[in-house]
C-alpha cells in the first residue's frame, strides 16, 4: 500500500514536472512569438520622453514615428525601462527617422522591452496569489489561483504571444482590488489610486471600480469624491500635461483628440450591443448600492463575483480588441479556485481558450497571426512561411462573429456558475495529483489550440 510519504513525493514530482513544462513553455513562447511592430514603435517613441520631450511628447514624435496611439503613462513606463538601453545603445536614442528600422533590427533591446511585459505578467500573478489569501486564508488554495490565472490562455496571451502591455493596467486593477477587500470599513482612497493609475493606461478598471465601490460606500458625497481621485491621474496626464502644450493647444492634437471619447465610444458610442452593456452596467451599479453593504460577512468574495461579472458583461457586450480580455483572465481564476466543484470550471476553461484562439487568429487575419513568428526569434533558425499552405486559412474573417458567440456564450455560463456554485472548503483544501494533472492539461491543451495553427504555416 502506497505510503503518505510515498504519495507526498510523488505529488511532488509532478509539481516539479509541471513547472518545467510551463516553463518550457513559456520560455518558447517568449522567444518565437512577437509583435515587433507595436513593441518597437513603443520602444522607439519612449526614448522622445529620455530626450525631454514632454509636454510637446505627441508632437515631437510625429517625424520619428508618424504618431502615437497609447495614453503617455505607457511610454513613461518603457523610458524608465529603457534607460539601460541608453547607456549601451546610444544610437538608438538619437533622433532620426531611422530610429524605428534601428529599434526593430535590435533583438535584444526587443527581447529586453518584452520582458517588462512578462515581468508585470508575473506580478499580476503574484496579487492574485495574495488575493485569494486575504479571501480564504488558505495558501495551497492561494498557489492555486495564481497558477491557474499563469497558465490560461487570455491571461499569457498578451505579453507572452502577442508582446502587449496589457498587464500594466492589469497589475494596478489588481492591487486596487486587493486594498479593497483588505480595507473595507476602512477609507476607500487607496484603491481609488490603485484604479486610477490603471485607468491612465486604459480606462476599462473603471467598468470594475464603480460597482464595487457603490457595494462598499452608500455617501454619494463619498462616491463622487472616490471616483474624482480614481479620474485623476488621467485628468493630470492628458488634461494638465498634454492639453495645454503649445502645439497641442494650437490644434495638433492628433490622436490624442480621440482619448477625451474613448471610453464614451466604447460603452454607449459604438453599437447597439454595446450600449445594451451601458445599461447592464447601470443595473448592476444599482443592484450593488441597495443590496450590498460594507459590513456584510462574505463581501470579500461578492467583490471579486461582482468585478468579474462587470468585466463579463463588458467581454460580452462590449467591442474590444481579443489581448484587452485579460483584464477579465485574474477574476475569472480567483472565481474558480473559490468554488469546490472546479471541474467544471476547467472543462469550461478549455473551451473558452479554444473559442479565444479560433477568435483572435480570424481577428487579426493570416498576415499578423504569421507575423507573430516572423517578428520572433525562429527566422533565425530558418523557419519560413510555407508556400501556398497556412493551416490559418481555416479560421477566415468571415467566422469571426461564429467564434466570438462561442466564446461569449461560454463566459456567460462561466459568470452564472460563479453566483450558483458552492464554496470550496479553504482550511480542508490540499492540491492533489488530480488538480495538477488538471490544471497541466488545461494549459497543454490552451497552448496548443493557439501555438499549432500558428505554426502550422511555416517549415524549416
Amino acid at each position: 500500500m502506497t505510503t503518505i510519504k510515498g504519495m507526498d513525493a510523488g505529488l511532488r514530482r509532478l509539481e516539479i514536472l509541471f513547472a518545467a513544462v510551463v516553463g518550457a513553455v513559456f520560455t518558447f513562447c517568449f522567444l518565437a512569438f512577437s509583435q515587433r511592430g507595436d513593441l518597437a514603435h513603443t520602444i522607439a517613441s519612449s526614448f522622445t520622453l529620455l530626450d525631454g520631450h514632454v509636454r510637446d511628447f505627441y508632437v515631437a514624435n510625429v517625424p520619428l514615428v508618424v504618431g502615437n496611439d497609447y495614453p503617455m503613462t505607457i511610454y513613461v513606463v518603457f523610458a524608465l525601462w529603457n534607460l539601460p538601453v541608453l547607456l549601451l545603445r546610444p544610437d538608438l536614442a538619437a533622433a532620426t527617422p531611422d530610429r524605428l528600422a534601428l529599434v526593430q533590427a535590435a533583438n535584444g533591446v526587443m527581447l529586453w522591452n518584452k520582458a517588462l511585459s512578462v515581468l508585470l505578467f508575473f506580478a499580476c500573478a503574484v496579487v492574485v496569489h495574495r488575493l485569494v489569501l486575504a479571501l480564504r486564508g488558505s495558501r495551497p488554495l492561494a498557489l492555486l489561483g495564481a497558477v491557474v490565472f499563469a497558465t490560461s490562455l487570455p491571461a499569457f496571451f498578451s505579453p507572452l504571444v502577442f508582446a502587449q502591455y496589457d498587464a500594466a493596467y492589469v497589475l494596478p486593477t489588481l492591487l486596487g482590488t486587493l486594498a479593497l477587500v483588505r480595507g473595507r470599513g476602512r477609507t476607500l482612497v487607496v484603491p481609488a489610486l490603485w484604479f486610477g493609475l490603471a485607468a491612465s493606461f486604459k480606462p476599462f478598471p473603471l467598468i470594475l471600480f464603480l460597482p464595487m465601490l457603490l457595494m462598499l460606500e452608500k455617501n454619494l458625497l463619498k462616491v463622487a469624491g472616490y471616483l474624482a481621485i480614481s479620474a485623476a491621474p488621467y485628468f493630470l496626464l492628458f488634461k494638465g500635461v498634454l492639453f495645454t502644450a503649445p502645439a497641442l493647444a494650437a490644434g495638433e492634437k492628433g490622436t490624442i483628440a480621440s482619448f477625451s471619447g474613448y471610453f464614451f465610444d466604447l460603452t454607449v458610442g459604438n453599437s447597439w450591443h454595446v450600449s445594451l452593456f451601458a445599461v447592464a452596467l447601470a443595473l448592476l451599479c444599482g443592484f450593488c448600492y441597495f443590496r450590498y453593504g460594507r459590513g456584510d460577512a462574505d463581501a470579500g468574495p461578492r467583490l471579486i463575483s461582482i468585478a468579474t461579472l462587470a468585466i463579463g458583461s463588458f467581454v460580452a457586450l462590449g467591442h474590444l480588441h481579443p489581448q484587452w480580455i485579460m483584464l477579465l483572465a485574474p477574476f475569472l481564476s480567483i472565481t474558480c479556485v473559490l468554488l469546490s466543484d472546479r471541474r467544471r470550471f476547467y472543462a469550461l476553461d478549455a473551451g473558452i481558450a479554444a473559442a479565444f484562439s479560433a477568435m483572435t487568429i480570424s481577428y487579426f487575419g493570416d498576415d499578423l497571426a504569421s507575423g507573430l513568428v516572423r517578428d520572433g526569434l525562429l527566422p533565425l533558425l530558418g523557419l519560413v512561411p510555407r508556400a501556398g499552405f497556412s493551416a490559418l486559412s481555416l479560421f477566415r474573417p468571415s467566422l469571426i462573429s461564429l467564434f466570438a458567440t462561442a466564446f461569449v456564450a461560454l463566459v456567460v455560463v462561466r459568470l452564472a456558475l460563479v453566483w450558483t456554485g458552492k464554496p470550496v472548503d479553504a482550511k480542508a483544501f490540499r492540491i492533489d495529483r488530480r488538480e495538477v494533472l488538471l490544471v497541466g492539461a488545461l494549459f497543454l491543451f490552451s497552448t496548443a489550440v493557439y501555438v499549432l495553427p500558428v505554426l502550422a504555416g511555416f517549415t524549416i
